[in-house]
């Protein structure tokens, strides 16, 4: 059977055949009739999803692209996007079939309605973008006159990073986190900035102090300096673990000193892979960075307060005229008022734990049922009122994200289950999900009970005190860390391999044409363009960053590094020249995962894991090769975040940079400064601290410094070690990818199979340690009348009030915490005690570390395992 032939199992827009036509012998009536109906065609398959009004404006460019036109386009579009969860697998076939069947274009009266297809998305990929959720925010237009780092930047933006830096340091220790986000500073920098647009023009320092309207790249500018200061160091949880008595207690890590420069040089390497790796990580159109979307969204309601009027259609048959502004503030306003209820009056709505309070005290009910940190697994069909608990928020992310995050992370949960149930690993007499990690009497594990006086190892008094256990939900959790840390290098090589062979070959055309223009010669060669659509074309009119100045950023914190460890440390400085290492390779294919999906994979196990088999029982060393290798990985994920909201809204890239610097810079500094302060609360760190501030952060640091530094991957993960068999998620990372790749090659036009994401599936599998079922399924149900039901059928209406009403639900928890902490739960206006504040912790519910809420209860000998003496 012919290609030819093949198109019928291809869904076509009209019912009935098509026979060929000959447009001579039909009259202008009918080519308007024909084209009406394969516009309307078009909206009702949904295979691209276009409103009225886009379709009709792509229809009117068709002159501009004839087939051939689209069938070099669409070469490269299926070359990149073929494995693309977001695009809908008929659509694919319908394009594979276009440009790889040369009859079609050679009969257009045949296949006209799949030509026609085809020069729409060409057009809307060229033009536009094929994702609703970016053309429903980012313009495809661009004002390059428009001022953007201007004193009003310098000024809002150092202020408000200020503020919020010195709020966020102690929300990061808190449980659940809240946090003032970037949509707060967004809200509270507009009307400064509008009133400083009526001041008059003068000049500081050759710079004006009024060049004109308040706009909207100074504004996201201020919000990226801002957001940047706030977001806390990533060697904050560390110093935690370092520093505070009940876990490592180490001297120096409380010295200012040390703590700045290991939070500086950690953060700027970060920045500088952040923007050497661009071309892989923002360029690209598949790169969206979900969590970028909203801030856009708000950012466009406040600059344009009438908005459109043109009434859309809603859901339940309703129509709606209200600008993106006025949503904003009718959700704000609701959601404000309802979060005093979770947020301070009614805090048992935050973890709804109704069927555990049936009976608190029966370890099993708990254990399967709580949403509550490190007690249960949360399997619970209502188990949150309050949207802040969400781990994964309803609305931001792709449905193929949610599927395949929630399936991994239910069967991880169900694992935890059986090994709880069975007492693998005497994980029995523990409770199921804990993030402690413990002793033979089901106490948590007191690791100066096995140490010497330099923090290393003393195997004397480790024969004498006890084997570290760790709890079912945790013995899942290193399964699939395991496997996503080997599935993290197939998956990207199997998947995106265009886009890094693409990217290197940019990055050796772009050194050749700097060491061309370094000896005076005149540049010749290709230029291999890293993006492909119309928002890395409108880019193309700025000045952009060279790479040496990144590099140069990567250096220099390399040299600021070296200085910590070796001024404040006993640990040898070599660690910074080995540990980056670590980031160069997993900098690319996790950053990948982060800007398709939204999430963001931590890489900590892996590098304590290397760490700990190259310097086993040296706690100390395992710490730093954390700090310098994974560490750095995450940070450069926000400024690449940051690079590619900049990237949407046309910001300079030169303006980036210096804004960057100056926001991670400010950032240390404050954090900082704040820390040992922090550590000074009484009781801060465990589970009775006040106001939740519970450090989960630092707890799970501790637990696993135990694991890879003092005992070391020898001893626990090498031959004859308890927890050996773990090993097998290595070698499963590497086979599921390649497994799962076979069947989406085989079944092309499955849609489970096309929407399933091997990698995202192992990453959940893996996040089942310490995480309840309870905190991410509610959105899912959200995202089903989002993504599934909303931006489906009404997606005008989803495209101009979705991203806006999730700026402002984040926007009204931030603001409301903010009140009600420091306006009343800080000065002790504690709300009257009742059981809506109290009676969902008795019990299991209330603790972690409690041994009488295992599964088995410990024998007469008082411990369980090997008697002492006989540890491995």
């Amino acid at each position: 059977m012919s290609k030819v032939e093949n198109e019928k199992d291809i869904v076509e827009y009209v019912v009935t055949p098509q026979e060929p036509v000959n447009e001579d012998h039909h009259d202008h009536d009918d080519k308007i009739e024909k084209g009406d109906l394969e516009h309307d065609s078009l909206l009702a398959s949904g295979h691209i999803q276009l409103t009225a009004d886009e379709l009709s404006a792509l229809e009117a460019k068709l002159p501009e692209c004839s087939a051939e036109q689209a069938k070099e386009i669409l070469e490269e579009v299926y070359t990149v996007h073929q494995h693309d969860p977001r695009y809908d697998p008929e659509t694919l076939e319908r394009m594979k079939m276009f440009i790889s069947d040369k009859n079609i274009i050679a009969n257009p009266d045949t296949y006209h309605s799949l030509i026609f297809e085809m020069r729409i998305l060409a057009l809307l990929t060229s033009t536009s973008s094929a994702y609703p959720e970016v053309r429903a925010v980012a313009a495809d237009m661009d004002d390059p006159t428009l001022p953007s780092l201007t004193i009003r930047v310098w000024l809002i933006g150092t202020i408000l990073s200020a503020i919020g830096c010195v709020i966020n340091a102690v929300f990061v220790m808190r449980y659940p986190a809240i946090s003032i986000s970037s949509n707060v500073v967004q809200l509270v920098a507009y009307p400064i900035g509008v009133a400083m647009a009526k001041l008059p023009n003068w000049k500081l320092f050759g710079l004006e102090l009024n060049p004109g309207p308040f706009n909207k790249k100074e504004h996201l500018l201020i919000v990226i300096m801002s957001g940047l200061g706030m977001a806390f160091p990533p060697t904050q949880h560390l110093i935690l673990a370092q520093a505070m008595p009940q876990w490592f207690g180490m001297e120096y890590a409380k010295k200012a000193g040390y703590q700045f420069l290991g939070a500086l040089g950690t953060n700027m390497i970060g920045f500088g892979f952040a923007g050497i790796t661009r071309r892989f990580l923002v360029y690209p159109s598949y790169c969206v960075w979900p969590a970028s979307l909203s801030t856009i969204a708000l950012n466009n309601a406040l600059h344009d307060h009438a908005g459109s009027r043109t009434p859309v259609r809603g859901p339940f048959k309703t129509v709606w005229r209200a600008s993106m502004y006025k949503c904003f503030w009718i959700v704000f306003a609701i959601y404000f008022v309802y979060y005093f209820f979770p947020g301070y009056i009614f805090p048992n709505l935050t973890i709804f734990d109704w069927i555990a309070w049936i009976k608190p005290t029966s370890g099993t009910l708990v254990a399967i049922t709580s949403s509550n940190f490190g007690v249960g697994v949360g399997f619970n069909p209502l188990p949150t009122l309050d949207y802040n608990y969400l781990a994964m928020p309803g609305g931001y992310f792709p449905m193929f994200v949610h599927y395949n995050f929630l399936a991994g992370l239910t069967l991880g949960l169900l694992l935890a289950i059986v090994f709880w149930t069975r007492n693998v690993l005497n994980t029995g007499y523990l409770q199921i999900n804990s993030p402690s990690t413990f002793d033979h009497k089901g106490k948590s594990y007191v690791v100066r009970n096995i140490v010497d006086k330099f923090g290393r190892l003393d195997n004397a008094k480790y024969q004498q005190y006890s084997e570290p256990y760790m709890s079912a939900g945790r013995l899942v959790g290193f399964i699939g860390t395991f496997g996503y840390t080997t599935g993290t290098l197939t998956h990207t090589l199997l998947y995106n391999r265009h886009e890094l062979i693409m990217g290197f070959k940019g990055m050796m055309v772009d050194f050749k044409h700097w060491w061309a223009r370094m000896r005076g010669r005149a540049v010749e060669g290709e230029v291999i363009n890293a993006g492909d659509d119309i928002h890395y074309r409108l880019m193309q009119a700025y000045p952009e960053v060279p790479e040496w100045w990144f590099i140069i950023v990567v250096l220099a914190s390399m040299v600021i590094s070296f200085c910590c460890l070796g001024i404040y440390t006993p640990v040898s400085p070599g660690v910074v020249m080995i540990a980056p290492i670590l980031t160069v390779i997993f900098i690319i294919p996790v950053g990948i995962v982060t800007a398709v999906s939204g999430l963001e994979p931590s890489l900590n196990i892996i590098a304590e894991m290397v760490g700990g088999g190259i310097a086993g029982g040296d706690t100390m060393t395992v710490q730093f090769f954390r700090m310098f290798g994974s560490e750095p990985v995450y940070h450069a994920l926000i400024y690449a975040n940051d690079l590619k909201l900049s990237h949407y809204v046309k910001i300079n890239p030169r303006h980036m940079f210096w804004v960057q610097i100056w926001g991670g810079l400010l950032g240390t500094f404050i954090t900082v400064a704040q820390w040992n302060w922090l550590m000074a609360i009484p009781k801060v760190c465990t589970p009775d601290a006040p106001f939740r501030l519970i450090c989960p952060g630092g707890q799970g640091d501790y637990s696993n410094f135990i694991f890879w530094g003092t005992l070391g991957p020898h001893r626990l993960f090498g031959k004859g070690g308890r927890f050996t068999w773990l090993l097998i998620g290595l070698p499963l990372g590497v086979i599921f990818p390649i497994v799962m790749f076979v069947l989406k090659k085989r079944f092309p036009r499955n849609k489970v199979l096309q929407a399933s994401h091997p990698l995202l599936l192992i990453l959940s599998f893996g996040w089942a340690s310490g995480a309840s079922w309870g905190s991410y399924v509610p959105g899912l149900f959200i995202n089903l009348f989002s993504w599934n039901f909303l931006k489906k059928r009404y997606l005008e209406f989803w495209s101009r009030y979705n991203y806006v009403t999730l700026a402002a639900l984040g926007t009204a928890i931030s603001i409301n915490a903010f009140l009600v902490f420091f306006c009343l739960v800080f000065p002790g206006v504690d709300f009257p005690t009742w059981w809506g504040n109290g009676g969902g912790t008795p019990g299991c519910i209330g603790s972690w570390t409690n041994a009488d809420c295992g599964r088995y209860k410990i024998g007469a000998k008082g411990y369980f395992g090997p008697d002492p003496g006989n540890y491995h």
